[in-house]
């Protein structure tokens, strides 16, 4: 145990330095050539001074992320571990001396402490303080944030399982930094089952004659279109769903009108719909809400257009996979805590309807941080550690 622990300290300078570096120059899905160049040179390095038992093979690039895997004997199964490395389109008002240097963009969301934390656990089986007792596969995944969004709007997860990565592979696991409660700093927190949910949103578009508004009744208004359908989306979930089913269905955009004496001709309305729904069921849900809305349109004579995006699948545990980790995390000394389910979204769930595993939160709060996609988005440094150990444990177990 105690081995494991001053592995994992060994590489926290190195983990802190390699994370901040990354923070400085953050590039959002698919636009990463830099990032992607600087974790090469990560792995090119650890290979060039491997002092472990394990082979470190080169690494394979696509279009969705890096893939490198470490070889112990072919006789063993291989496991998977994800970290993920695109940032967001949020700006950064932390103050940092890290702070982001790209207007606008910054890593809101602990992706670079993800790669900086795998990379450490990558120095660590290259220096030969872990020696793991699988074969496995290491994943640097590019956009698993916006699926559906440009300049290409499948998620770097579903692209890479399309593409085989999960071949071989018998269990898959993925570590995600926190920032949510100061009573559970430095835990690990997850639960059995459904973890995260389904990121589904859908795009209205409303097209009516418009008019004078001062003659209201002698054309359609598609601002009041746009409003009977959100007034009959309200009551959805109400509707189609039990009360204890969480569910987020929320107005998010509204664009329409041009002048204050004109009535709107075009609306465009955008609803954000999350549920923890397998996600067959989830999307069934989707076109009833559609339909829900096409009924209201048709009935106001107003055309009507409809585009899903169903965004990532709802990340369902393994629960026996969940047990384990669990435990074996406890057995290392460290504080596990069984999490509600919450509705933010995670390609990692592509992985999962592939094979068996589980994510989990490393809680990285500090004061005056706050919460994923935010400006002000600071996790705890001295936590990142914790994130090469738990590398290490699933490693040698």
């Amino acid at each position: 145990m105690k081995s494991l622990e001053k592995a994992a300290r060994g590489q926290e300078e190195y983990v802190v330095e390699l994370r901040r570096a990354l923070h400085r120059h953050p590039e959002t899905r698919y636009e990463t050539e830099a990032t992607r160049r600087r974790i090469l040179d990560e792995i090119h390095a650890a290979n060039a001074g491997n002092q472990g038992n394990a082979v470190i093979r080169e690494p394979r690039e696509s279009k969705g992320g890096i893939v490198v895997d470490i070889d112990v004997d072919g006789n063993r199964d291989r496991i998977l571990f994800r970290a993920d490395f695109d940032a967001l389109p949020v700006p950064e008002m932390t103050g940092l001396p890290c702070a982001s240097r790209r207007e606008g963009i910054s890593h809101a969301c602990g992706h670079d402490a993800h790669t900086a934390m795998l990379l450490g656990f990558l120095r660590c089986v290259s220096e030969g303080s872990v020696a793991p007792a699988h074969n496995i596969r290491l994943v640097f995944q590019d956009a698993e944030e916006n699926p559906g969004m440009p300049p290409e709007p499948v998620s770097g997860g579903d692209l890479l399982v399309q593409e085989g990565v999960l071949d071989g592979i018998s269990a898959a696991y993925a570590l995600h930094i926190w920032t949510g409660e100061e009573a559970h700093h430095g835990m690990f927190l997850s639960r059995p089952g459904a973890l995260l949910g389904n990121s589904g949103r859908v795009r209205f578009l409303f097209a009516a004659s418009g008019g004078h508004a001062g003659r209201p009744h002698m054309g359609v208004n598609a601002l009041r279109v746009a409003h009977a359908a959100m007034s009959r989306l309200d009551m959805f979930a109400a509707r189609f769903f039990s009360p204890a089913d969480p569910i987020a269905l929320e107005p998010v955009i509204l664009n329409t009108g041009t002048g204050s004496n004109v009535i709107p001709a075009r609306a465009e309305l955008w609803y954000g719909f999350r549920t923890l729904l397998p996600r067959d069921r989830h999307v069934a849900m989707m076109e009833k809400c559609i339909a829900e809305v096409r009924a209201v349109a048709e009935s106001m004579e107003a055309e009507f257009e409809a585009t899903p995006l169903y965004g990532h699948p709802a990340l369902i545990n393994d629960t026996a996979v969940f047990d384990r980790v669990g435990a074996l995390l406890r057995e290392y000394g460290q504080e596990v805590k069984e999490s509600p389910p919450m509705l933010g979204g995670e390609d990692f769930a592509h992985y999962l309807y592939g094979v068996p595993g589980a994510m989990f939160t490393l809680e990285a709060y500090t004061p005056g941080s706050g919460r994923q996609h935010t400006p002000l988005f600071n996790p705890d440094e001295t936590v990142f550690r914790k994130g090469v150990l738990f590398w290490a444990i699933l490693a040698t177990n």
